[in-house]
């Protein structure tokens, strides 16, 4: 009698509340990858305790006990909450209690754990009774280059530049239809028309200078330059009309490329070149001549001028960002995100799905850097409102939101934590202005202390 109450008073003390590290790893269902960004909850899923690593794991410290509750949230799968039972309690070790692989599937999380929406009417930069605005670039703190017009874009437009009190500088009246203000990897503003290509240039006395440039040298020589850094040049061979490109560093100081990363969607590329086998006889013999003449597959002649024309093909989408010295590379086709460092290589990849679901998240093949921290945001869009992520570059997954102030925004820029768009109310009478929101501190990414008990 006295052995069973000894052995029933050390059972009853190894399930009360202990404190021990917990520790575990998170996998995806469908693949069983690791899934980093997992929010750990204990009690209540807003008492967050822990993040899964690169590698799906986590680690924290705390007081647990039996029947107590604990949530594994992430933004793109369901919530998992289990509770820690009698087993749990007593395969305790060394003070360290392993929850082992954990798989989660993916869910109805459209938003992240923290959703901000602004409560401040957005800030008007600039409004006119006179002018819309069609497009705009900031070319500084305190002045901005637009894209105007009084009726129609079509009709007749201006380049105006304004500074912080909507005083406009100087306009400039623009030769041509123009379509829209683009801006390349050192930040130069360009003008495209109808058919052709103009740089555009503010100079010392603030006076708009057009100087027009070759359109297929632009296109060729300057627009496949994504960044810059030191002597190395980041360019891509990207075609709207191809399912595939890669991503190169060209250094100038020794003259040698380097392929960073290839981009490819494999389920268009399989329809992509299935499409000469059923295109008429005509069709395949001008393809099969084609080939002869230019050495280009009679399969991708015939996919890029006819199944490029479908509603089934998309091209494709996977952008590069450079923030400090290293290369971010989103390859939605893999769900990775890869980093890059010059004569380091690839260095790692973290898994990212944050664009599974479209319809239901409002993914819509939309990101975004903050022209001044170069902080990357994803951009969802939901019932007409715009949702602003910040991306975690340590975990490739989003850390909250924030949701602008109205519905149907347009050209959308990010600087120094400020979002800038264009807007119209619907069936106003007003013109279309500028107006920016500040991103809440809350949303900006902070790195956590539990990222530092799980990383290497």
């Amino acid at each position: 009698m006295r052995n069973v109450l000894i052995l029933f008073s050390m059972l009853s003390l190894s399930l009360s509340a202990q404190t021990v590290v917990v520790k575990g790893e998170v996998r995806n269902v469908e693949d069983h990858l690791p899934i980093p960004g997992v929010h750990v909850s204990l009690d209540s899923a807003k008492r967050n305790v822990g993040v899964s690593n690169n590698r799906g794991q986590f680690a924290f410290k705390a007081k647990i006990r039996k029947g107590q509750s604990v949530y594994l949230l992430h933004t793109s799968f369901e919530t998992l909450d289990f509770e820690i039972t009698k087993r749990h309690m007593a395969s305790i070790q060394n003070d360290t209690l392993d929850l082992g692989s954990i798989e989660m599937s993916f869910g109805n999380r459209i938003f992240g754990p923290v959703e901000v929406s602004s409560e401040k009417i957005p800030e008007t930069v600039f409004g006119s009774e006179k002018f819309s605005v069609e497009d705009f670039e900031l070319i500084d703190n305190d002045r901005i280059l637009m894209l105007v017009y009084e009726k129609t874009l079509k009709r007749a437009s201006e380049l105006i530049l304004t500074d912080a009190s909507q005083k406009i500088i100087t306009s400039y009246f623009i030769p041509g239809q123009a379509k829209e203000l683009v801006h390349d990897f050192r930040n130069q503003v360009y003008l495209k028309t109808e058919d052709k290509i103009f740089h555009v240039r503010v100079n010392q006395n603030d006076m708009i200078q057009l100087t027009e440039l070759d359109m297929k040298a632009f296109r060729e020589q300057l627009e496949p330059i994504e960044d810059s850094l030191y002597e190395d040049v980041y360019f891509s061979d990207f075609s709207e009309i191809y399912p595939k490109f890669s991503y190169f560093e060209y250094d100038r100081e020794d003259t040698l490329y380097t392929e960073i990363r290839t981009i490819m969607d494999q389920v268009m590329m399989d329809m992509y070149r299935a499409e000469f086998k059923y295109v008429d006889v005509r069709t395949k013999i001008w393809a099969h001549n084609l080939q002869n003449e230019t050495g280009i597959d009679k399969e991708d002649i015939v996919g890029a001028s006819i199944f490029t024309q479908s509603i089934y093909y998309d091209p494709l989408y996977a952008p590069m960002y450079l923030k400090n010295d290293t290369i971010y590379v989103f390859d939605f086709y893999r769900d990775f995100m890869y980093k890059f460092v010059s004569d380091q290589g690839v260095l790692d990849s973290v898994g990212v799905y944050f664009h599974h679901q479209p319809k239901k998240r409002g993914w819509e093949n939309h990101m975004t850097q903050d022209l001044i921290n170069d902080e990357i945001y994803g951009v969802f869009n939901r019932f007409g409102f715009t949702y602003i992520k910040p991306i975690n570059l340590n975990t490739g997954a989003t850390d909250g939101v924030f949701k602008l102030y109205y519905r149907y925004v347009e050209k959308i820029i990010v600087s120094d934590n400020y979002v800038y768009y264009t807007y119209r109310p619907f069936e106003s009478t007003q013109k279309k202005f500028i107006y920016r929101e500040k991103i809440p501190n809350e949303v900006l990414i902070k790195k956590t202390t539990m990222d530092y008990l799980v990383e290497e």
